[in-house]
């Protein structure tokens, strides 16, 4: 496919500005002034919880927690199916062409719309199931587009001997993992009180910490446990919408992992706790969050967010009419005003995701979703 411009590209390190740029597929597609980027990496979120947007707001996140999963408990397997669908479309209409989903009825995804879903085996306040197989017969049924994948909760959720048995498959394979990290100052306080360490020490200890390990929220993670990160090659992953929303930011160290060469993800986190799956959107957070904590605006910018690019996708982003910047501006632009960029065209290796016709899953998980509602007394 040739896409005729002048276009700006923004492509890994670089920014140029092209007449005309190849893209894998066929045809001829007219965008003038318009952005190509990588698609992007939705490196955390709860996909079936799109059926709880909204219905929880204005809460502490302890309070929220309680109530969420309370409406959580009402949601039967098709209302999880359903969910996973509205979430994935949702992903894709936002330009992610990758995305981690930590959630029960993992194994109720048929189809993926094309994108590539990291979903499996979650751990969550249970210890008598067998995690290993679990995870070796989701492996011999994923559907294509699906990566099987490992999750926990986190440390404070789960008995030893289920993190006993997680650490044990991550010695054995070579295989992701995903859990929640310093998200809280409770939940800190309490892996202190129960461990008698920080949580990633203890992780290190029971052999949690691969290069596989993505450590998500860390809001309140140490200097010395990012050493522990970084030794190891793991990932921290931020959510900077959800933590705001729900008032248990701390101080995401950015700086201080792209010091000690710490891979920095970035998530949008449930639509329960953000509403939306727009990375785009997030990075725009990020990046003001940080220039405001660290209280400097010069080392945060466009070249620090190359994490939540999917090197497999392309994006194609046309600005509003008014917009008739190119380069670094335009790049800029679509950091600080995403929403006036909308987004024309999606490809994740070689495929076509978007444009494309709503699928049939998506439209029976919205007639789900209405009937989900009004069976709890919301609509």
């Amino acid at each position: 496919m040739l896409v005729r411009g002048p276009l700006t590209l923004w492509l890994g390190e670089r920014i140029e500005v092209v007449k005309e740029f190849e893209l894998p597929g066929e045809g001829d597609l007219s965008c003038p002034n318009c952005l190509l980027t990588h698609s992007f990496i939705n490196a955390h979120t709860h996909l079936p919880m799109a059926f709880l947007r909204g219905l929880v707001s204005e809460k502490n996140f302890w309070d929220w927690l309680r109530e969420i999963q309370e409406l959580e408990a009402l949601m039967d397997d098709k209302d999880v199916e359903a969910g996973y669908y509205l979430g994935l479309w949702e992903n894709l209409l936002a330009g992610n062409s990758t995305v981690y989903s930590m959630y029960r009825g993992y194994d109720l995804v048929r189809n993926t719309f094309g994108l590539e879903l990291h979903i499996g085996p979650i751990s969550f306040r249970e210890a008598e199931r067998d995690v290993s197989s679990l995870l070796e017969k989701f492996e011999r049924r994923a559907p294509p587009g699906v990566v099987p994948t490992l999750f926990a909760h986190s440390l404070y959720t789960l008995p030893l001997e289920r993190l006993r048995e997680i650490a044990q498959i991550l010695g054995e394979r070579d295989i992701e993992f995903q859990i929640h990290t310093s998200e809280t100052k409770e939940e800190v306080l309490e892996v202190k009180r129960r461990f008698g360490q920080y949580p990633v020490r203890v992780m290190e200890a029971l052999g949690l910490i691969t290069s596989k390990t993505m450590l998500v929220h860390a809001g309140w993670i140490t200097k010395g446990e990012l050493d522990i990160a970084a030794r190891h090659g793991a990932s921290l992953v931020h959510v900077p919408a959800s933590n705001a929303r729900l008032a248990i930011h701390g101080f995401f160290p950015w700086k201080e992992a792209e010091e000690r060469g710490i891979r920095v993800l970035f998530g949008t986190d449930s639509q329960a706790s953000n509403d939306g799956q727009s990375v785009l959107h997030d990075l725009r957070l990020a990046l003001l969050f940080a220039k405001d904590r660290y209280w400097d605006a010069e080392p945060f910018g466009w070249r620090n967010v190359v994490g939540a690019f999917d090197r497999g996708g392309f994006a194609l982003w046309k600005p509003n009419s008014f917009l008739t910047l190119h380069g670094k501006p335009l790049v800029n632009q679509f950091l600080y005003a995403p929403h006036l960029f909308k987004l024309r065209l999606l490809i994740k290796n070689g495929r076509l995701l978007y444009p494309r016709k709503t699928p049939p899953e998506v439209k029976k998980a919205k007639r789900r979703w209405i009937r989900f509602l009004e069976r709890i007394g919301l609509l």
